[in-house]
């Protein structure tokens, strides 16, 4: 049944926007709007009143999840769209309710930066073939814990996160965090580069890290386009514009559902299969990314730690490419917000 919400998108505009955290991000405010969005769509009434009910315990529910909530757009509908980037509101947590104090106490303690991705390796075909990309990937994914038992990467978070969202004995403040990992993690794990490292000794891009996802690879996406883009930062931006209000993307998930692309495809929902869902990335990150009809992308490369971009001269995205790059991140977060739904419905059905 179409909510309340979604009869009101034509004829409603509101001004609340997302604003994209600083950082390393997967997917920019909207898109991980967008994939917890088609994720609503496709639960239950049941299924929504469960984790409604579970996030009211969450500790920032009042500071953060209700936090600029228009007074047209429902309580629960929000609050479930604004815990899919509660992740990444760690990083800086800010808020009206929030003061500088609490907001370190809030980074220290909840703030997981290595959760968002995993390194899994490509090596640039010019390099030598002493690189061994096995036990890179080895090294990369096990252990999947620490020594304090703390989750490595994002495929480790993910496994950890859905325990404790199906864990009856624990706190529910404890498992309304961990369905905002979840909910921003499988969305994480969709976007290409942030499941691999570019590993290449000619660009210094050194394992286990490499290029880091893009990060230390800049680009210009529009020939005269100034200032250049750091390749993560690219991919991180489509297809959604990152300043999109709640009704333009609940518009944008309406259209994949009209149009047949939000419905479910078991063949391709692999549920708990995590690492088959990285690797996947990995393939368009080969195939995609870092090529463009079977050619390398030219680049140009950053050293480790370079943050800023300004003023850089860098080789212009090949014509073709951004088409292609929009189109398969669109068909990423769509896949997505289809797996997001699975593991949550399967999350309540092994749940006492």
């Amino acid at each position: 049944m179409r909510s309340i919400f979604a009869l009101r998108v034509v004829a409603v505009a509101v001004t609340a926007t997302f604003v994209i955290p600083g950082g390393s991000l997967a997917w920019n405010d909207s898109g991980h709007m967008a994939i917890a969005r088609l994720a609503w769509h496709r639960l239950s009434d049941r299924d929504r009143a469960f984790y409604s009910k579970l996030l009211k315990h969450h500790p920032h529910y009042s500071s953060y999840l209700l936090e600029g909530k228009p007074s047209n757009v429902s309580e629960v509908e929000w609050a479930f769209c604004r815990a899919a980037i509660w992740s990444d509101w760690l990083r800086d947590p800010r808020g009206p309710m929030i003061s500088a104090e609490q907001s370190r106490n809030i980074r220290d303690e909840y703030h997981k930066s290595v959760w968002h991705y995993v390194n899994l390796p490509i090596i640039h075909s010019d390099d030598p073939a002493r690189l061994d990309a096995e036990e890179i990937q080895r090294r990369i994914l096990l252990p999947p814990v620490d020594a304090r038992g703390e989750p490595r990467h994002v495929l480790a978070a993910l496994h950890h996160n859905m325990k404790r969202l199906q864990a009856p004995d624990l706190a529910e403040e404890e498992r309304a965090v961990a369905l905002c990992w979840i909910l921003h993690l499988v969305g994480d794990v969709h976007q290409p580069l942030h499941t691999v490292a570019l590993i290449s000794p000619k660009f210094n891009f050194e394992p286990p890290s490499g290029d880091q996802g893009g990060n230390r690879i800049a680009v210009q996406v529009w020939a005269g386009d100034r200032p250049a883009q750091k390749l993560h930062f690219y991919w991180d931006s489509i297809p959604l514009s990152g300043r999109m209000d709640f009704y333009a993307v609940d518009r944008v998930v309406l259209s994949w559902l009209a149009d047949g692309r939000g419905k479910p495809r078991d063949a391709e929902l692999k549920l708990g299969d995590f690492l088959a869902w990285a690797e996947e990335g990995r393939n368009l990150a080969r195939t995609v990314v870092y090529q463009h009809q079977g050619r390398w992308l030219e680049f140009k490369p950053l050293p480790a730690g370079q943050f800023d971009v300004e003023g850089l001269d860098a080789p212009v995205l090949p014509e073709g490419y951004r088409q292609l790059a929009e189109k398969t991140a669109t068909e990423r977060q769509i896949l997505a917000g289809l797996r997001l739904a699975g593991q949550l419905k399967e999350a309540i059905s092994a749940t006492p």
